[in-house]
């Protein structure tokens, strides 16, 4: 698998990324994308990592966050250190009906990564500020989060 630097993070990623999409089994509109299980993600996740992958994306409305917690649930049950993947998540999408289950807030950015056991870049691209980009590389979701 051939490596590009991400942007002047200094992190090498594949040139393919595993999409997250299908990882979950809510219903709504995701019903209609996949109906996956946990035991099919670990799966994905596995074949992706062996075909030399190691950048992942998901994102919070994916299957209202279920798609999070099972890409976080698959690295762990595959013991993957945590320095052999990149793992981007998307944050800026309506998650409820309430004033702050969307956007970029602490509040709202915080709950999403309280979902996944590390973030190495969480990337939001606001129509408001287009390329905008927070990122948190290289910590834990606690440093990150401060």
């Amino acid at each position: 698998m051939r490596m590009k630097k991400l942007g002047n993070t200094g992190l090498l990623v594949s040139e393919l990324c595993l999409g997250t999409m299908t990882f979950g089994n809510s219903g709504g509109m995701f019903a209609q994308i996949g109906q996956l299980q946990q035991s099919d993600v670990d799966g994905i996740v596995l074949a992706a990592l062996d075909g030399g992958i190691n950048f992942i994306d998901t994102a919070d409305v994916y299957h209202g966050g279920q798609s999070e917690v099972m890409t976080g649930q698959a690295l762990r049950n595959l013991d993957v250190p945590r320095d052999q993947y990149v793992l981007a998540t998307k944050v800026l999408g309506q998650m409820g009906p309430g004033v702050n289950q969307v956007g970029l807030s602490r509040a709202h950015t915080g709950r999403r990564a309280q979902e996944l056991e590390t973030l190495n870049k969480v990337s939001a691209l606001a129509p408001e500020y287009p390329g905008w980009m927070l990122e948190m590389q290289g910590r834990n979701r606690r440093e990150a989060l401060k």
